[in-house]
């Protein structure tokens, strides 16, 4: 079953839904403010064994890498 992520059109609010059939899959209301909803395009992220870093990026690709990527293995973008 999909997790989908909706935003509030009224209140901007953020959440995510567990959807099973197809019914279920269409934008339910905000459980904030009961106002309209839009599906968001969700990302993730993903850890690839091959690389030396977390996030994935090497050197100076990263981009809020100071002088080297991230080097300590922790990834910049988590926050």
């Amino acid at each position: 079953m999909p997790i989908y992520e909706y935003q509030c059109q009224q209140c901007d609010h953020v959440f995510e839904r567990l959807v099973g059939s197809m019914k279920e899959r269409s934008a339910p209301p905000c459980p904030k403010c009961q106002g309209v909803t839009k599906r968001r395009l969700s990302v993730f992220a993903t850890h690839n064994s091959s690389s030396s870093t977390a996030c994935g990026m090497d050197g100076d690709a990263c981009p809020t890498a100071q002088g080297g990527g991230c080097t300590t293995g922790q990834c910049p973008f988590a926050g």
